[in-house]
């Protein structure tokens, strides 16, 4: 969340090379602050989040069974950091490839889509390119594992047995778990389009989407039983992360409206 906002901050208009002005630039923007804040309450609430999820695993154990694993705690802190830093990546290319979004929007000028301005979906023109490297590393890597475990036939044909009925299942859901995947960015891009058409702080649309990636993914966790049976103070810490977590978001938008209602006010002045 932190770093590809910040990166989207430090590369502005013109580069990484002009970093501490971009910076300057942006805490000067009013409601720069709430911005700021609204990330680190969400920071606070993805710790929080965390923490309920460790005391959840604690609450599930059986009765006397020993967590495993607590000697690999640094090595499972190092991975996930290494893993928030890596995901930022993919929010580093959709800042890269603004270019190509733009220049998609050009061509779009004068068409629509289902009555919608084309211009909306050019963030779409950016994922070939962006997501082309995890498509490959990630089919190699499976097809890797199905060679390993000799599972490849599995695709066309699960061997006999209680799983055989699931076959078209497992098909229906690996296409759902794509269109999804998919549509968590073909609707990221409508908010950058909208944010940037409004003036606001269009930087923080990543902050908005990994926010909502977590609270979103811990409601749903609720909403299938995942959190049943937990001690009061697991039930606490949940509470706490969801609060701020939301109270995070609303800040972020809150701080978007203020850097709107700021550019829109200096266009007026500049027109009179």
């Amino acid at each position: 969340m932190v770093f590809g906002t910040a990166y989207a901050v430090a590369k502005g208009d013109n580069g990484l090379a002009h970093a501490a002005e971009h910076f300057s630039k942006f805490m000067a923007t009013p409601g720069s602050g709430a911005v700021v804040g609204g990330m680190a309450i969400a920071l606070v609430g993805i710790v929080f989040c965390g923490l309920a999820g460790k005391w959840k695993e604690g609450d599930h154990a059986q009765s006397g069974q020993a967590i495993q694993g607590g000697s690999r705690a640094l090595l499972g802190i190092g991975l996930c950091i290494a893993a928030g830093l890596l995901s930022a990546v993919y929010g580093m290319a959709l800042t890269e490839g603004a270019p190509i979004a733009e220049a998609a929007a050009a061509k779009a000028v004068g068409h629509t889509v289902l009555g919608i301005d084309a211009a909306t979906f050019k963030s779409n023109a950016i994922y070939p390119f962006s997501n082309a490297g995890a498509f490959l590393t990630t089919a190699l890597y499976c097809l890797y594992l199905h060679l390993k475990h000799r599972t490849l036939g599995e695709v066309v044909n699960l061997p006999e047995g209680a799983e055989k009925a699931s076959l078209s299942l497992n098909w229906v859901m690996a296409i759902l778990t794509g269109c999804l995947w998919y549509g968590q960015f073909f609707f990221y891009g409508f908010g950058h389009f909208y944010i940037q058409k409004v003036a606001g702080f269009e930087q923080t649309c990543w902050a908005v989407h990994m926010i909502l990636l977590i609270l979103l993914g811990t409601v749903v966790g609720l909403v299938v039983k995942e959190w049943k049976a937990c001690r009061g103070k697991t039930y606490i810490a949940l509470g706490l992360s969801l609060g701020l977590l939301i109270g995070g978001k609303l800040l972020l938008d809150y701080g978007n409206v203020k850097g709107s209602e700021a550019a829109k006010a200096a266009v007026e002045k500049q027109q009179n």
